[in-house]
């Protein structure tokens, strides 16, 4: 095998990749569902978990039925659909989304954190890379 021959190899080899990477780099509706999996795990984990200036944690039961009633779903999804940037590298993306309790409930921005998760999208898959609150 000559030099040439390797060369066109591994060159077709990097170009099939890039376009293989490219075709699969998801969508961003791929990515709200994603996110509504994971934000909704983190809602319930987290947010509702944290204790509130003068309330402490006596909402937090009240705070998990509520991320699961179909109102909140809808707010939440769109929540993420208002707050989420995407950049696009074509071959991936990176996703930040932003998500705060005021967003589902009517408490004060000032009593809640605002909490973000980072992603990287490609393969048709997501990987959160970064997550917590600002």
């Amino acid at each position: 095998m000559n030099w040439q021959s390797l060369l066109y190899g591994v060159g077709g080899t990097i170009v099939g990749l890039g376009v293989a990477l490219g075709l699969t780099n998801p969508k961003p509706e791929a990515y709200i569902d994603f996110a509504m999996v994971q934000g909704n795990e983190y809602l319930k984990t987290e947010a509702c978990t944290a204790k509130l200036p003068l309330i402490g944690d006596s909402l937090k039961d009240e705070c998990i039925q509520a991320v699961d009633t179909e109102a909140a779903q809808t707010r939440i999804r769109q929540a993420l659909i208002d707050n989420t940037q995407r950049q696009n590298y074509i071959l991936f993306s990176l996703y930040k989304s932003e998500l705060s309790v005021e967003d589902l409930l009517p408490i004060p921005s000032s009593m809640v954190p605002v909490y973000y998760v980072e992603s990287v999208g490609a393969l048709t898959l997501f990987k959160v890379y970064n997550a917590g609150e600002q």
